[in-house]
């Protein structure tokens, strides 16, 4: 869970700010709600659940192909 206040308010904030015109355009969501969204981030008595993330990592065979 991420608290409000906390960096990972701050990464959701940044997620939806790179994103915010591309999901007002669609009309998924309103500049006011994405406004009111992004004062929630702040407030130390918010809570959400953070997001999944994944991470690979990976090497080549020796004598592997390049592409």
């Amino acid at each position: 869970m991420y608290e409000g206040g906390t960096s990972g308010a701050d990464l959701t904030r940044a997620a939806i700010s790179q994103t915010r015109d591309e999901m007002i355009d669609a009309g998924a969501i309103s500049a006011t709600e994405i406004e009111h969204d992004l004062l929630q981030l702040d407030r130390p008595d918010f809570m959400m659940p953070s997001p999944i993330m994944w991470a690979v990592r990976g090497r080549r065979p020796v004598g592997g192909q390049q592409r």
